[in-house]
């Protein structure tokens, strides 16, 4: 008969709680990090609206998108996009 006070080989792998979430933040930090990176490297590296050709069917180019919500409101400050829906 096994003792309920004793941890099984389960119970010996399971993390405390508060340590999953943590792992979500950690994800979102790397996202964020790696977007924030590659954007950098896009704005050094590229030329405002030249295309480069990485592949035959693919090119990279750089544009800013200066309208609030991708250009739904191009004439409307980007603060108050979410005012005039």
């Amino acid at each position: 008969m096994l003792d309920n006070n004793t941890p099984s080989d389960t119970d010996k792998n399971v993390r405390p709680k508060m340590q999953r979430p943590l792992r979500w933040l950690w994800l979102a930090v790397a996202v964020i990090a790696l977007d924030l990176a590659t954007k950098y490297i896009a704005s050094s590296q590229l030329g405002y609206a030249q295309p480069v050709e990485v592949l035959p069917f693919f090119n990279l180019t750089l544009l800013h998108n200066t309208g609030a919500a991708f250009s739904f409101w191009p004439r409307i400050p980007a603060g108050s996009a979410g005012s005039s829906l």
